[in-house]
Protein backbone atom coordinates (compact mmCIF):
# COMPACT_ATOMS: atom_id res chain seq x y z
CA UNK A 1 0.00 0.00 0.00
CA UNK A 2 2.81 2.34 0.91
CA UNK A 3 4.67 1.61 -2.36
CA UNK A 4 1.52 2.32 -4.38
CA UNK A 5 1.07 5.65 -2.63
CA UNK A 6 4.68 6.67 -3.31
CA UNK A 7 4.35 5.54 -6.91
CA UNK A 8 1.25 7.71 -7.41
CA UNK A 9 2.89 10.63 -5.60
CA UNK A 10 5.86 10.68 -7.99
CA UNK A 11 3.58 10.46 -11.04
CA UNK A 12 1.48 13.37 -9.75
CA UNK A 13 4.66 15.41 -9.09
CA UNK A 14 6.04 14.78 -12.56
CA UNK A 15 2.70 15.73 -14.12
CA UNK A 16 2.57 18.97 -12.11
CA UNK A 17 6.15 19.90 -13.11
CA UNK A 18 5.30 19.23 -16.76
CA UNK A 19 2.28 21.54 -16.57
CA UNK A 20 4.38 24.29 -14.99
CA UNK A 21 7.06 24.03 -17.67
CA UNK A 22 4.47 24.23 -20.46
CA UNK A 23 2.81 27.25 -18.85
CA UNK A 24 6.15 29.01 -18.29
CA UNK A 25 7.24 28.41 -21.87
CA UNK A 26 3.97 29.79 -23.21
CA UNK A 27 4.19 32.93 -21.06
CA UNK A 28 7.70 33.70 -22.30
CA UNK A 29 6.74 33.73 -25.96
CA UNK A 30 7.24 37.10 -27.62
CA UNK A 31 4.03 38.29 -29.27
CA UNK A 32 6.03 39.60 -32.24
CA UNK A 33 9.10 37.38 -32.47
CA UNK A 34 11.89 38.21 -34.82
CA UNK A 35 14.29 36.72 -35.86
CA UNK A 36 16.62 35.26 -38.41
CA UNK A 37 19.80 34.90 -36.38
CA UNK A 38 19.37 35.27 -32.61
CA UNK A 39 22.64 36.07 -30.84
CA UNK A 40 23.24 34.68 -27.39
CA UNK A 41 25.02 36.57 -24.65
CA UNK A 42 24.47 38.90 -21.71
CA UNK A 43 24.90 42.41 -23.11
CA UNK A 44 24.56 43.94 -19.66
CA UNK A 45 27.97 42.73 -18.51
CA UNK A 46 31.39 43.70 -19.78
CA UNK A 47 34.85 42.57 -18.72
CA UNK A 48 35.62 43.52 -15.09
CA UNK A 49 37.11 47.05 -14.98
CA UNK A 50 39.86 45.84 -12.63
CA UNK A 51 41.16 43.72 -15.51
CA UNK A 52 41.94 46.85 -17.53
CA UNK A 53 45.54 48.01 -17.24
CA UNK A 54 46.55 51.63 -17.91
CA UNK A 55 49.95 53.02 -18.81
CA UNK A 56 50.95 56.64 -19.41
CA UNK A 57 52.60 57.16 -22.78
CA UNK A 58 51.86 60.79 -23.56
CA UNK A 59 52.40 61.59 -27.23
CA UNK A 60 50.63 64.99 -27.26
CA UNK A 61 52.30 67.03 -24.50
CA UNK A 62 51.06 70.52 -25.29
CA UNK A 63 48.53 71.81 -22.72
CA UNK A 64 48.99 68.59 -20.73
CA UNK A 65 47.10 68.47 -17.43
CA UNK A 66 48.05 66.66 -14.26
CA UNK A 67 45.99 63.70 -13.02
CA UNK A 68 44.76 65.96 -10.22
CA UNK A 69 44.82 69.74 -9.92
CA UNK A 70 42.96 72.61 -8.27
CA UNK A 71 40.64 74.92 -10.20
CA UNK A 72 38.92 77.72 -8.28
CA UNK A 73 39.27 75.86 -4.96
CA UNK A 74 37.87 72.70 -6.56
CA UNK A 75 39.99 69.56 -6.83
CA UNK A 76 39.68 68.08 -10.29
CA UNK A 77 40.92 64.53 -10.67
CA UNK A 78 40.79 62.04 -13.53
CA UNK A 79 38.19 59.35 -12.60
CA UNK A 80 40.33 56.38 -13.66
CA UNK A 81 37.73 53.86 -12.43
CA UNK A 82 35.15 55.38 -14.80
CA UNK A 83 37.60 55.19 -17.67
CA UNK A 84 38.28 51.53 -16.94
CA UNK A 85 34.55 50.79 -17.08
CA UNK A 86 34.32 52.38 -20.53
CA UNK A 87 37.39 50.53 -21.77
CA UNK A 88 35.94 47.24 -20.51
CA UNK A 89 32.95 47.87 -22.79
CA UNK A 90 35.30 48.28 -25.75
CA UNK A 91 37.04 45.02 -24.86
CA UNK A 92 33.61 43.36 -24.87
CA UNK A 93 32.82 44.84 -28.30
CA UNK A 94 36.16 43.64 -29.68
CA UNK A 95 35.29 40.03 -28.84
CA UNK A 96 32.51 40.04 -31.44
CA UNK A 97 32.19 43.43 -33.10
CA UNK A 98 29.48 42.34 -35.58
CA UNK A 99 26.93 42.02 -32.75
CA UNK A 100 27.45 45.67 -31.81
CA UNK A 101 26.55 48.77 -33.75
CA UNK A 102 25.68 52.45 -33.86
CA UNK A 103 22.34 54.28 -34.04
CA UNK A 104 22.29 56.74 -36.94
CA UNK A 105 19.99 59.59 -37.98
CA UNK A 106 22.19 62.60 -38.69
CA UNK A 107 20.08 65.51 -39.96
CA UNK A 108 17.08 63.13 -39.92
CA UNK A 109 18.42 61.38 -43.03
CA UNK A 110 16.63 58.16 -42.05
CA UNK A 111 13.37 59.93 -41.25
CA UNK A 112 11.86 62.07 -38.52
CA UNK A 113 11.04 60.01 -35.44
CA UNK A 114 7.37 59.70 -34.40
CA UNK A 115 6.47 61.54 -31.20
CA UNK A 116 7.47 59.55 -28.12
CA UNK A 117 5.05 58.41 -25.42
CA UNK A 118 4.74 61.09 -22.72
CA UNK A 119 6.85 63.47 -24.79
CA UNK A 120 7.60 66.90 -23.35
CA UNK A 121 6.91 69.59 -25.94
CA UNK A 122 7.38 73.35 -25.72
CA UNK A 123 7.89 76.20 -28.15
CA UNK A 124 11.59 75.34 -28.60
CA UNK A 125 11.95 71.56 -28.71
CA UNK A 126 10.32 68.16 -28.29
CA UNK A 127 11.89 65.67 -25.86
CA UNK A 128 11.19 62.24 -24.43
CA UNK A 129 10.83 61.57 -20.69
CA UNK A 130 14.61 61.42 -20.32
CA UNK A 131 15.26 64.76 -21.99
CA UNK A 132 16.49 63.35 -25.32
CA UNK A 133 15.57 65.56 -28.27
CA UNK A 134 13.33 64.36 -31.08
CA UNK A 135 15.42 66.05 -33.75
CA UNK A 136 17.93 63.57 -35.29
CA UNK A 137 16.59 60.88 -32.92
CA UNK A 138 16.13 57.14 -33.41
CA UNK A 139 12.70 55.79 -32.33
CA UNK A 140 12.95 53.05 -29.68
CA UNK A 141 9.83 50.86 -29.43
CA UNK A 142 8.79 48.40 -26.72
CA UNK A 143 7.14 46.19 -29.39
CA UNK A 144 7.29 46.15 -33.18
CA UNK A 145 3.54 46.80 -33.44
CA UNK A 146 3.78 50.06 -31.43
CA UNK A 147 3.03 53.28 -33.29
CA UNK A 148 4.86 55.56 -30.87
CA UNK A 149 8.33 54.99 -29.38
CA UNK A 150 9.07 54.80 -25.68
CA UNK A 151 12.22 56.90 -26.02
CA UNK A 152 14.45 58.69 -28.51
CA UNK A 153 17.82 57.07 -29.14
CA UNK A 154 20.80 59.36 -29.77
CA UNK A 155 22.57 59.50 -33.10
CA UNK A 156 25.97 57.83 -32.80
CA UNK A 157 25.07 55.88 -29.64
CA UNK A 158 26.66 52.44 -29.36
CA UNK A 159 24.22 49.57 -28.88
CA UNK A 160 24.24 45.77 -28.80
CA UNK A 161 22.46 44.02 -31.67
CA UNK A 162 20.44 41.13 -30.28
CA UNK A 163 18.35 40.16 -33.32
CA UNK A 164 17.78 41.52 -36.80
CA UNK A 165 15.47 41.25 -39.81
CA UNK A 166 15.21 43.31 -42.97
CA UNK A 167 12.70 45.64 -41.34
CA UNK A 168 13.47 45.74 -37.60
CA UNK A 169 16.36 45.26 -35.20
CA UNK A 170 16.15 44.31 -31.52
CA UNK A 171 18.83 46.26 -29.68
CA UNK A 172 20.08 46.51 -26.11
CA UNK A 173 20.97 49.94 -24.75
CA UNK A 174 23.46 49.94 -21.89
CA UNK A 175 22.48 53.55 -21.14
CA UNK A 176 18.78 52.71 -20.75
CA UNK A 177 19.52 49.19 -19.47
CA UNK A 178 16.76 47.71 -21.59
CA UNK A 179 15.97 46.20 -25.00
CA UNK A 180 14.03 47.98 -27.75
CA UNK A 181 12.94 47.51 -31.34
CA UNK A 182 13.87 50.05 -33.99
CA UNK A 183 13.62 50.04 -37.79
CA UNK A 184 16.79 48.48 -39.20
CA UNK A 185 17.57 51.55 -41.31
CA UNK A 186 18.59 53.35 -38.10
CA UNK A 187 21.24 50.73 -37.17
CA UNK A 188 24.73 50.36 -38.58
CA UNK A 189 26.73 47.38 -37.33
CA UNK A 190 30.46 47.51 -36.77
CA UNK A 191 32.53 45.63 -39.34
CA UNK A 192 32.91 41.94 -38.53
CA UNK A 193 36.69 42.22 -38.10
CA UNK A 194 36.64 45.64 -36.40
CA UNK A 195 39.00 46.11 -33.45
CA UNK A 196 38.47 49.39 -31.62
CA UNK A 197 41.82 50.79 -30.53
CA UNK A 198 41.03 54.42 -29.78
CA UNK A 199 38.98 55.88 -26.93
CA UNK A 200 38.29 59.47 -25.93
CA UNK A 201 36.76 60.39 -22.57
CA UNK A 202 35.18 63.83 -22.24
CA UNK A 203 34.31 64.93 -18.72
CA UNK A 204 31.49 67.49 -18.69
CA UNK A 205 31.88 68.25 -15.01
CA UNK A 206 35.64 68.81 -15.04
CA UNK A 207 36.01 70.06 -18.65
CA UNK A 208 38.84 67.65 -19.37
CA UNK A 209 39.55 65.18 -22.15
CA UNK A 210 41.59 61.96 -21.97
CA UNK A 211 42.62 60.05 -25.09
CA UNK A 212 43.75 56.42 -24.90
CA UNK A 213 45.13 53.91 -27.38
CA UNK A 214 44.86 50.13 -27.09
CA UNK A 215 48.32 48.56 -26.82
CA UNK A 216 47.05 44.98 -26.55
CA UNK A 217 44.11 43.10 -25.09
CA UNK A 218 43.03 44.87 -21.84
CA UNK A 219 46.13 47.12 -21.95
CA UNK A 220 45.64 50.81 -22.80
CA UNK A 221 48.03 53.76 -23.08
CA UNK A 222 47.06 57.28 -22.03
CA UNK A 223 48.35 59.44 -24.89
CA UNK A 224 46.87 62.88 -24.04
CA UNK A 225 45.20 64.62 -21.12
CA UNK A 226 44.01 68.09 -22.08
CA UNK A 227 41.46 70.81 -21.26
CA UNK A 228 38.27 71.18 -23.32
CA UNK A 229 34.95 73.04 -23.35
CA UNK A 230 31.62 71.20 -23.67
CA UNK A 231 28.13 72.41 -24.54
CA UNK A 232 26.21 74.70 -22.24
CA UNK A 233 22.51 74.23 -21.55
CA UNK A 234 21.14 77.59 -22.62
CA UNK A 235 18.22 77.47 -25.04
CA UNK A 236 17.41 78.09 -27.78
CA UNK A 237 20.86 77.99 -29.39
CA UNK A 238 23.04 76.14 -26.87
CA UNK A 239 22.70 72.50 -25.81
CA UNK A 240 24.67 70.31 -23.36
CA UNK A 241 26.97 67.75 -24.92
CA UNK A 242 25.03 64.44 -24.70
CA UNK A 243 26.16 61.82 -22.20
CA UNK A 244 26.91 58.28 -23.33
CA UNK A 245 29.17 56.17 -25.54
CA UNK A 246 29.37 57.15 -29.20
CA UNK A 247 31.32 56.24 -32.32
CA UNK A 248 33.17 58.83 -34.37
CA UNK A 249 31.15 58.73 -37.57
CA UNK A 250 32.73 61.28 -39.89
CA UNK A 251 35.35 64.02 -40.13
CA UNK A 252 35.35 67.50 -41.59
CA UNK A 253 38.45 69.55 -42.27
CA UNK A 254 36.28 72.63 -41.74
CA UNK A 255 32.96 72.53 -39.92
CA UNK A 256 30.98 75.63 -40.91
CA UNK A 257 28.51 77.00 -38.38
CA UNK A 258 25.65 79.47 -38.70
CA UNK A 259 24.78 82.76 -37.05
CA UNK A 260 22.35 82.06 -34.21
CA UNK A 261 18.74 82.12 -35.39
CA UNK A 262 19.53 81.86 -39.12
CA UNK A 263 19.25 78.94 -41.53
CA UNK A 264 21.95 79.76 -44.08
CA UNK A 265 24.12 82.63 -42.81
CA UNK A 266 27.57 81.24 -42.07
CA UNK A 267 29.27 82.79 -39.05
CA UNK A 268 32.61 81.03 -39.44
CA UNK A 269 34.20 77.60 -39.16
CA UNK A 270 35.82 75.22 -36.69
CA UNK A 271 38.84 73.25 -38.00
CA UNK A 272 39.56 69.53 -37.66
CA UNK A 273 36.07 68.40 -36.65
CA UNK A 274 35.32 64.78 -35.70
CA UNK A 275 31.55 64.16 -35.44
CA UNK A 276 30.24 61.67 -32.86
CA UNK A 277 26.56 62.47 -32.16
CA UNK A 278 24.12 64.57 -34.17
CA UNK A 279 25.76 67.96 -34.55
CA UNK A 280 28.25 67.31 -31.73
CA UNK A 281 31.88 67.37 -32.90
CA UNK A 282 35.30 67.44 -31.30
CA UNK A 283 36.92 70.41 -33.04
CA UNK A 284 39.46 73.22 -32.83
CA UNK A 285 38.86 76.84 -31.85
CA UNK A 286 36.32 78.76 -33.92
CA UNK A 287 37.34 81.21 -36.61
CA UNK A 288 34.77 83.99 -36.94
CA UNK A 289 34.33 85.64 -40.33
CA UNK A 290 35.59 87.94 -41.80
CA UNK A 291 38.73 86.70 -40.08
CA UNK A 292 40.23 83.66 -41.87
CA UNK A 293 43.12 82.99 -39.50
CA UNK A 294 43.18 79.73 -37.51
CA UNK A 295 42.88 80.31 -33.75
CA UNK A 296 45.02 77.97 -31.64
CA UNK A 297 43.89 78.32 -28.03
CA UNK A 298 41.60 80.06 -25.54
CA UNK A 299 42.05 80.53 -21.81
CA UNK A 300 38.42 79.47 -21.38
CA UNK A 301 39.31 75.85 -22.23
CA UNK A 302 39.06 73.63 -19.16
CA UNK A 303 36.99 76.13 -17.15
CA UNK A 304 33.24 75.76 -17.74
CA UNK A 305 30.82 74.68 -20.53
CA UNK A 306 30.72 77.30 -23.31
CA UNK A 307 29.99 75.72 -26.68
CA UNK A 308 26.74 75.19 -28.62
CA UNK A 309 26.97 71.40 -28.09
CA UNK A 310 30.38 70.47 -29.45
CA UNK A 311 33.61 69.79 -27.59
CA UNK A 312 36.17 72.54 -28.14
CA UNK A 313 39.86 71.62 -28.13
CA UNK A 314 43.01 73.58 -28.71
CA UNK A 315 43.27 73.49 -32.50
CA UNK A 316 46.56 71.56 -32.52
CA UNK A 317 44.98 68.89 -30.31
CA UNK A 318 41.84 68.76 -32.46
CA UNK A 319 44.15 68.16 -35.44
CA UNK A 320 45.87 65.39 -33.48
CA UNK A 321 42.50 63.71 -32.81
CA UNK A 322 41.40 64.29 -36.42
CA UNK A 323 44.43 62.41 -37.77
CA UNK A 324 44.60 59.74 -35.06
CA UNK A 325 40.99 58.62 -34.46
CA UNK A 326 39.57 56.28 -37.11
CA UNK A 327 35.98 56.60 -38.30
CA UNK A 328 33.70 53.83 -36.94
CA UNK A 329 36.69 52.43 -35.05
CA UNK A 330 36.97 55.01 -32.26
CA UNK A 331 34.68 55.54 -29.27
CA UNK A 332 33.85 58.82 -27.53
CA UNK A 333 32.62 58.57 -23.94
CA UNK A 334 30.94 61.65 -22.51
CA UNK A 335 30.87 61.37 -18.72
CA UNK A 336 30.48 63.56 -15.66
Amino acid sequence: MKNTYLHNFWYRSLFFILLLSIFSFDCQKTPYPLIENPIKGDFRKASPPEHIFLNKRITFRKYQLRDAYVYEKEIRQVPWSQLRKGLSLIEEINKNSARWGVLQNYKNRNGYSPRAIKAVIDSIRSQDRLGNNRNQAIPLYAQIKDKRPQYYGLDGAIIAIKNKTKTHTLIYSKTLKDSFYTPSKFVKAFADSCIIKQAIFINRKQQTQVSLERASSRHWDVISLTPCSTGIDSLPYYFPTPLGAFAIQEKKYKMFYLINGTKDEIAGFCPYASRFSGGAHIHGMATVYPNEKIVEYSKTLGTSPRSHMCVRNATSHAKFIYKWAKTMQSVVFVIE
